[in-house]
């Protein structure tokens, strides 16, 4: 692995949890065009990131593997449970009621669905991933890479399968499929093998191919979406078959053209704020929410655009100034460390 940082990756993780938040409250007013189909495209942005986790697992030696998967299992645990907390007292003052029953204890052991503990169930994600990496840990054990590779796209068309098979029987419920096993596994060991394969993928792939690539996939995606609406098929679903596409087009991309923003406060602190965000921007939507309408009478559900660009801007000021902060302290603390 490269040692120098590929600034893209970090910006496009920027731009991903700007995606999670339009697939939560939408970029247009409900029941347009635009809504549907930038909802439609926001669909990438998970698979994104458990590509990224997957990407950075892979190194050659597999005691650095199982070094750094034990050390993102630390970390991400650390960080669910400091959010988990904020979460939770923030839903107690907002006056949301905790709802905690066998069945939910059940739902967030085997789905990731968070949801009647905080409020907000995209926390499941966290849960997902760190699920994720204790079956990584089990691969790197029992020597497995080859068959989770191969068992990737299987658990991604099951997935799939599943998704329409419950949307046809009134049955479907999110975490069914947005959960470690569906969503979390396929597209982390396909950033993993990206990263194994990096050399030969770059030599088949170059800048002109990876665009076109992408392109293409964009094309396919619009396609499948196409058919699904002719048939009279919802499109508010966790997967659809295009999207591995899109992913890996995407990321190749990202591969090709390493050095976007490269030093660049925007790049620099893109990691840590995207975090941040992504915790926050539903208690930013709540503060939002109840100041337009307790100052102005303003329901912003009827403002999708402004309410979009308000969480977003208020959310990153936040997610970059804790971003930047955590920084210098930790700068400060190495330069004393230094001087003893």
């Amino acid at each position: 692995m490269s040692a120098k940082r590929n600034s893209s990756i970090d910006v496009f993780r920027l731009a991903a949890v700007a995606l999670v938040i339009i697939q939560h409250y939408r970029l247009f007013n409900m029941d347009t065009a635009g809504a549907l189909w930038t909802g439609f495209y926001c669909r990438i942005a998970v698979p994104f990131f458990f590509m990224v986790s997957g990407y950075f697992s892979w190194r050659e030696e597999a005691e650095k593997r199982t070094a750094f998967l034990k050390k993102q299992i630390v970390t991400i645990g650390k960080i669910l449970i400091g959010s988990s907390v904020f979460l939770l007292i923030w839903d107690l003052v907002v006056g949301f009621r905790i709802n905690f029953t066998l069945r939910n204890l059940l739902g967030l052991v085997v789905f990731n669905e968070p949801k009647f503990l905080f409020g907000h169930a995209h926390m499941w994600y966290m849960l997902a991933l760190i699920y994720v990496f204790i079956i990584g840990l089990g691969v790197e054990k029992l020597r497995l890479h080859k068959w989770m590779y191969a068992a990737a796209p299987a658990l991604f068309i099951a997935g799939t399968a599943l998704d329409f098979y419950l949307f046809a029987h009134g049955h479907r419920y999110a975490c069914y499929t947005r959960n470690f096993l569906f969503d979390g596994l396929p597209f982390f060991y396909m950033g993993q093998l990206i990263h194994r394969r990096e050399a030969s993928l770059m030599k088949k792939l170059n800048k002109g191919g990876s665009l076109l690539f992408l392109l293409a996939a964009g094309v396919c995606m619009w396609a499948e979406a196409t058919v699904m609406i002719k048939l009279g098929q919802n499109l508010s679903r966790t997967f659809y078959l295009s999207i591995p596409l899109l992913s890996f087009g995407v990321f190749m991309v990202l591969l090709n053209f390493p050095n976007i923003g490269a030093g660049t406060f925007l790049a620099k602190y893109a990691r840590d704020a995207s975090m941040i965000i992504y915790i926050i921007h539903h208690s930013v939507e709540d503060v939002i929410k109840a100041v337009a309408e307790s100052c102005w009478g303003v329901e912003m559900f009827r403002h999708s655009t402004l309410r979009f660009f308000l969480i977003f801007l208020i959310s990153a000021a936040i997610g970059y100034g804790y971003a930047a902060l955590s920084g210098l302290l930790q700068r400060r603390a190495a330069q004393r460390a230094v001087t003893k």
